[in-house]
């Protein structure tokens, strides 16, 4: 009964953090579309959006909330990383990919809770430039940048494929199509967001290569940058639509995951 008892509060408690991604998704598309017809100023990634709830009333509370939900995330994404692999090469790639996630997360949760204590002052330039600069000033840091932008290439190949091929439904509980009342609703978002990922991802890994091969940290990006890089393309407004609809419904896909789908571990 203990054990029954404990597996089930480990198991709220990930999907808390899978729902706490699913908001930082939301808000980064929902806010995206509002710049798009100008109710907002810029881009948004994911600091941005936490800075943009810190601002609302109660802003730290909510910052407590999503800060604690974001680090049950990446303690779920690290403890499947572990459970999960069995030593098959799929899986040990699916383990890098977890950790990766689990990783930035867990950072995301950290640079939340201290917008708590600092009260939203602090540096407003590009922290993944910083962080770059300091693995390219080592020896073999070019080289580690390079191979870090081909593992966003892999990954993000991988969520085209779980999204074309909708192999997120495999986490749902088997007759989950006759008896989910949102079993539609969730195929259609997970397809739309998993793609949509696997562009960010994509453009990402061309930062990543481009930082690399001109030895120039600055040109590493994150979302606020793919955003900004596909409104320079041609039709870019349109382009930046399609892709903030994309991760608005991945971060709505979250939310219906977080209530059916299985808690892998």
């Amino acid at each position: 009964m203990t054990n029954q008892t404990d597996n089930s509060a480990k198991e709220n408690f990930f999907r808390f953090g899978i729902a706490a991604k699913g908001v930082v998704y939301s808000l980064i598309g929902g806010l995206t579309l509002a710049s798009a017809w100008s109710l907002t100023q810029k881009a948004t990634g994911q600091k941005q959006v936490i800075k943009f709830l810190q601002d609302q009333p109660f802003g730290n509370v909510l910052l407590g909330i999503i800060a604690l939900g974001l680090l049950a995330y990446c303690a779920w994404r690290l403890y499947t990383s572990f459970t999960d692999n069995h030593g098959d090469k799929k899986e040990i790639v699916k383990s890098i990919a977890h950790v990766c996630s689990g990783l930035f997360y867990g950072a995301l949760a950290v640079f939340s809770a201290s917008l708590i204590f600092t009260g939203g002052s602090g540096s407003g330039g590009n922290s993944k430039t910083t962080y770059a600069e300091m693995v390219m000033n080592n020896q073999g840091g070019r080289i580690a940048i390079g191979i870090l932008g081909v593992i966003f290439i892999g990954v993000g190949i991988y969520q085209f494929i779980k999204g074309y091929r909708e192999k997120y439904l495999d986490a749902l509980p088997s007759g989950a199509e006759d008896s989910m009342d949102n079993y539609g609703m969730y195929k259609t978002l997970g397809k739309i967001g998993y793609i949509a990922r696997s562009v960010v991802y994509g453009i990402i890994a061309w930062f990543l290569l481009k930082a690399a091969f001109y030895d120039n940290a600055q040109q590493v990006e994150g979302m606020k940058g793919v955003f900004e890089f596909i409104r320079e393309q041609s039709f870019g407004g349109i382009l930046v639509i399609l892709l903030a609809v994309g991760l608005l419904a991945h971060g709505l896909f979250m939310f219906v995951k977080a209530k059916y789908g299985e808690v892998e571990g």
